[in-house]
């Protein structure tokens, strides 16, 4: 089974965890680029509102072709109890190709450890459940505090791998 680890991360915050994923699971990654400024105070406010209004964004055309992979690994902040555009976007427009032979996971990094909304809207893109998912707050990433949780989830997505 092939996996792809994808993320978008406007600080920093998910790319560190989409690296240690990656890495832990020996896989390909690529990062979802959202061309919309979203930096600064007023691209931080731009970004919650249309994260809130469940809008779509102009993204980079990835370097790797999801079709080629059966598990994708999506990693994503929660902006506004939400998944962000990129991420919508991506969902939307570039992973449908082969999409019904595919499982997915989601990790997150968010203030907040309970987002079932994000997370049931996430279902509803990939039209399923997700095989792992994973929570880990901003400030666990920036302590160094997540690694040691990051295991379970490895090993779940191994698991789904067997499962196959």
């Amino acid at each position: 089974m092939r996996l792809l680890v994808v993320y978008y991360s406007r600080t920093g915050n998910t790319r560190k965890v989409a690296e240690k994923i990656a890495s832990l699971l020996g896989c390909d990654f690529d990062e979802i680029v959202d061309l919309k400024n979203r930096k600064g105070p007023f691209g931080f406010l731009g970004a919650g509102y249309s994260a809130f209004a469940r809008k779509l964004t102009e993204i980079r055309a990835p370097d790797k072709d999801p079709s080629a992979y059966d598990l994708l690994v999506v990693g994503t902040p929660i902006w506004a109890g939400n998944i962000t555009p990129a991420v919508r976007t991506y969902l939307t427009k570039i992973a449908p190709e082969g999409a019904p032979q595919r499982k997915y996971a989601l990790f997150y990094t968010s203030y907040s450890s309970d987002q079932r909304k994000a997370v049931r809207d996430f279902s509803t893109l990939i039209r399923g459940d997700p095989v792992a998912t994973l929570s880990v707050l901003h400030k666990d990433v920036r302590a160094g505090g997540f690694e040691s949780r990051l295991q379970g989830f490895v090993d779940a997505l191994l698991s789904s791998e067997k499962a196959g």
